[in-house]
């Protein structure tokens, strides 16, 4: 079979991978309040950044500025820290950012989507295989508190502190 058509020609559109200056970000995600509500925490570009939300003209701050993958920024009840996730031990963990210092501290060796306890001394995350855990922020100890969980969502913590609450997918 022979098989002729005419088509346009073809010319690729010019692309600047390298552009000057600024650019627009696009793709923010996980946004999270402070307790106060004068601070937005999120993630984009692979860092997290803050945001106040009380000015006429608000200028996103770089938390974390480095080649490595930070997520998930939840406040601690107190706002003065940002739990949040990255790879940067080669895993996804959970770590802890002091907003005052500026200093990180590993929480747990693998995780992620944690929520803090109403106290701000726990934090609920899952782990690499979407099991429910519990870790002591002032000394790391940690203990399953469900196995693991189809599709689980983000943990949330009872006002007392006494319970954690997901949702999971059910099979049938």
């Amino acid at each position: 079979a022979e098989v002729a058509f005419t088509r346009a020609p073809f010319t690729p559109a010019r692309r600047n991978f390298a552009p000057d200056g600024p650019q627009p970000v696009r793709g923010l995600m996980h946004p999270a309040i402070s307790p106060d509500g004068a601070t937005i925490a999120f993630a984009a570009l692979g860092d997290l950044w803050l945001v106040a939300t009380n000015e006429a003209a608000p200028v996103p701050r770089r938390v974390t500025n480095d080649v490595f993958v930070e997520t998930n920024p939840v406040w601690a009840p107190d706002g003065r820290t940002l739990a949040y996730s990255s790879d940067r031990d080669g895993a996804v963990a959970i770590w802890v950012r002091d907003l005052a210092a500026g200093t990180d501290r590993r929480i747990a060796a693998d995780g992620t989507t944690a929520a803090w306890s109403p106290d701000g001394s726990r934090l609920a995350y899952l782990d690499a295989e979407s099991q429910l855990r519990v870790v002591e922020v002032a000394n790391r100890e940690q203990r399953q508190v469900h196995g693991r969980i189809f599709e689980p969502g983000r943990p949330s913590w009872a006002p007392d502190g006494k319970a954690v609450v997901m949702s999971a997918l059910k099979p049938y």
